[in-house]
């Protein structure tokens, strides 16, 4: 009786995606599927080299380093390989637990000698869009290649709903739609230049959709966005989009979200997610002319740091890009020699835009916007503003330095702007806030 309601209890939990993929027939050649063979260095060849689950492998050569069985949450069980989840997988909180999880999966998939991978979420409590986001992203990619799929639901129950409605489950369509109480924008991947002539480009129509989804999730608390909202909205994820295309250096991009509103509460948590593998952007920055003012601006800021100190195992001149792209008049495009532009700062702006929707923070509620490219995590939590600033150069500008004095020749808040241990091969933006019926109608109603 007891392994029968403990095998009953196990099926409860279990998914499993019985068809391989599209029926493709070769492996998935990441790496050698050796587990004893240490590849060379930056050499992890074959398969689609073209595929995001490549790409994002060749670019963490160290995750395949170590032998499978010598992983902590990753051993073989017959027929699949199981890699097992944290108990928070989140860019927003943990960062480098989230990016080692996704580094072990690659692993899995380019080593079960069977191409089978089971993902085991059970014991995840907390789960961040973003992260999960990514994970789909290059799991359905590697299921093109015949990789079969299965998994366990967390057994905490927000978590498993999540899962439920916005994981693996939901996109390999093995479980029906969403509950009432969760909205859901399903993740989309569109490609720089993939329209008909004549029809709406991924990137123009994906915005739209995603605003009217925003709005629809606003109606949920019986508010909606002004025209001039909706026109806002779509201008920061356009450019949020664009980046992506225009500096990413690879087509394609995600853009995906949900909101939760649990039955019986007024409090629900609105998650985004919008990434791309490629490029990141201390790498595009740092592309900028030698000769181009704001090259020489920034690469003496770089010197002055350098000069100052300030870096250190936690802050590198890569964070100085990251930060500095995010300031006013920053992007790969203003190369001028005689002038900076007033472009780019769209990142902050999407980060403040959401704040200000969300509740306050207290009681638990902690809105944040977090942005990860490369070994570069910068944390937008609302405690510093992007403020119209003197610069050394007898001119004003709007910056976001992360310190008390909105100073970028002085070093930010490790809090906030830091370096990871672990690298993801792109930019993740995750967004997580929280809408409340009483602070939208504040915000709605007019001002005195």
């Amino acid at each position: 009786m007891l392994r029968k309601k403990k095998a009953k209890k196990r099926a409860d939990r279990d998914w499993a995606d019985t068809a391989r993929g599209d029926g493709v027939s070769q492996p998935l050649r990441l790496l050698p599927t050796d587990p004893d063979r240490i590849p060379p260095l930056g050499v992890l060849a074959g398969g689609d080299a073209r595929g995001p689950a490549a790409y994002y492998a060749r670019q963490v050569p160290y995750a395949f380093t170590t032998p499978p069985s010598r992983h902590p949450l990753a051993r073989r069980r017959r027929p699949s390989f199981v890699v097992r989840a944290p108990e928070v997988f989140s860019f927003i909180d943990r960062p480098e637990e989230a990016l080692a999880f996704i580094e072990r999966t690659l692993v899995a998939f380019a080593r079960s000698p069977e191409r089978r991978v089971s993902i085991n979420q059970d014991r995840c409590r907390q789960i961040d869009y973003g992260a999960a986001s990514v994970l789909c992203a290059l799991a359905l990619d590697a299921r093109r290649f015949g990789i079969q799929l299965s998994g366990t639901y967390p057994v905490d129950p927000a978590a498993r709903e999540i899962v439920e409605s916005t994981g693996l489950p939901k996109l390999l369509g093995l479980v029906d739609e969403p509950p009432a109480h969760i909205r859901s924008f399903e993740l989309r991947c569109g490609r720089r230049g993939r329209h008909a002539v004549g029809a709406a480009s991924d990137r123009n129509r994906v915005t739209t959709e995603f605003v009217e989804h925003l709005d629809g999730c606003l109606g949920e608390y019986g508010v909606e966005l002004s025209d001039d909202g909706k026109h806002y909205l779509g201008l920061l994820f356009g450019e949020a989009i664009g980046n992506a295309e225009d500096h990413g250096g690879r087509p394609e991009w995600w853009v995906g979200g949900y909101l939760r509103r649990p039955p019986g509460s007024a409090v629900g948590d609105l998650n985004v997610a919008v990434f791309n593998f490629g490029n990141t952007i201390a790498q595009t920055v740092a592309q900028l002319p030698p000769a181009s003012m704001l090259g020489v601006r920034l690469r003496r800021l770089i010197a002055h740091q350098r000069e100052s100190g300030l870096y250190h195992r936690s802050y590198s001149p890569d964070e100085t890009w990251t930060l500095g792209a995010i300031q006013e008049g920053v992007s790969r495009v203003n190369d001028q020699i005689d002038r900076i532009g007033h472009r780019g700062t769209g990142t902050f702006h999407m980060a403040d835009t959401f704040h200000k929707l969300s509740r306050p923070p207290g009681d638990g509620y902690e809105p944040k916007m977090v942005i990860v490219s490369g070994r570069s995590r910068i944390v937008f939590d609302g405690r510093h503003q992007m403020i119209d600033t003197p610069t050394d150069y007898g001119e004003s500008r709007a910056i976001v330095a992360f310190n008390d004095a909105n100073d970028l020749k002085e070093p930010p808040n490790p809090r906030n702007v830091h370096r990871l241990e672990r690298v993801f091969p792109g930019t993740a933006i995750s967004l997580r806030v929280y809408l409340d019926a009483a602070h939208l109608h504040r915000l709605a109603s007019p001002q005195p």
